[in-house]
């Protein structure tokens, strides 16, 4: 990687609570858990820590209450490393929390509270700097926020990574996509973007992506799809008006908690990026990250350091490229 380089995360913090275990429960349903644990949490957080730690400065712009979860997330945040003066205390407002269920097999289901993180607005946000940066997005906070940023950075020159996490009730105005250098998405949050159902295999998603970014009027530059297991599918259009599909396949691991996966994705890979790397070399590395991740327990604590990922990245089969028909 090249020196050191800036990512700006404008996004959620919150204290994820979190339940673990044999299975997941059903509607109505009560189980016992194994154990229960309490860590630092949010989109905006845990992707701010997987940049830092991937080797980013990286800075947090977001909300707070005045209670006890926020001035832990403030001071676990700090203690990454990320500069925190842009992390705003609203005492009118209680701090965000996650309430997640993971099951034996690593996976999860959560609710959301947001509290605090709603209340941010985009005026709280300091403008661009002058040399190059990165802004990350996600879904967590108050959405004409997310969108008046992609819209002020993109027209600054500043390169915008947006995470559509979690799907939105629709697909997000169309200038604000067009915003965003790249679009980081799962099965899901894809299917959001044209209100169908979720694809349920890799070349179901290469061919609802490459069918977005090819009708007419179509905003998406790049678009990224993780698949967990399957790895990841990176769709861009090609000089002659086509889409190029670049299939990166995961790691095999076995994994004990999958939450945070994506998170860990997207901070490696828009710190990855910010450091002068190659789409296709971001991908290598952020898909390393997120193996490493979910073979440990909890979001911000799974994130690994540079070197682990570093030493990971030999280990993860290389990405291949066709085009779309």
């Amino acid at each position: 990687m090249a020196d050191q380089a800036a990512v700006f995360v404008v996004g959620s913090v919150n204290t994820d609570l979190v339940a673990y275990m044999e299975r997941l429960p059903g509607r109505g349903e009560t189980l016992m858990g194994r154990r229960f644990s309490q860590f630092g949490g949010g989109k905006g957080a845990n992707q701010a820590v997987a940049a830092a730690r991937a080797g980013a400065a990286v800075s947090l712009h977001g909300a707070v209450g005045e209670d006890a979860f926020g001035q832990a997330g403030r001071a676990a945040l700090r203690q990454a490393g990320i500069a925190v003066d842009g992390l705003l205390t609203l005492p009118d407002h209680a701090s965000g929390v996650a309430l997640i269920f993971v099951e034996a097999g690593g996976e999860n289901q959560i609710v959301v509270v947001p509290g605090a993180n709603v209340e941010f607005v985009a005026k709280q946000v300091p403008p661009p700097p002058s040399g190059p940066a990165v802004l990350l997005l996600q879904n967590e906070i108050a959405s004409d926020t997310t969108f008046a940023c992609a819209r002020r950075w993109h027209d600054a020159g500043a390169r915008v990574v947006w995470n559509l996490a979690p799907a939105l009730p629709g697909a997000p105005p169309a200038d604000a996509l067009a915003a965003a250098e790249f679009i980081l998405v799962n099965e899901v949050e894809l299917a959001a973007l044209d209100g169908g159902p979720a694809a349920v295999d890799v070349g179901a998603v290469a061919a609802r992506v490459a069918g977005l970014m090819s009708v007419p009027g179509a905003v998406l530059r790049n678009v990224i799809v993780t698949m967990g297991a399957d790895g990841c599918l990176w769709a861009h259009r090609a000089g002659t008006g086509g889409v190029v599909l670049h299939r990166q396949p995961a790691l095999p691991v076995a994994a004990v908690d999958t939450v945070g996966a994506g998170d860990c994705f997207c901070g490696v890979f828009a710190a990855t990026i910010a450091a002068g790397a190659a789409t296709a070399d971001a991908l290598h590395r952020a898909t390393a990250a997120a193996a490493l991740a979910v073979q440990r327990p909890g979001a911000q604590p799974s994130m690994p350091t540079a070197e682990e990922i570093d030493d990971a990245v030999p280990a993860v089969p290389p990405g291949s490229a066709t085009t779309a028909s």
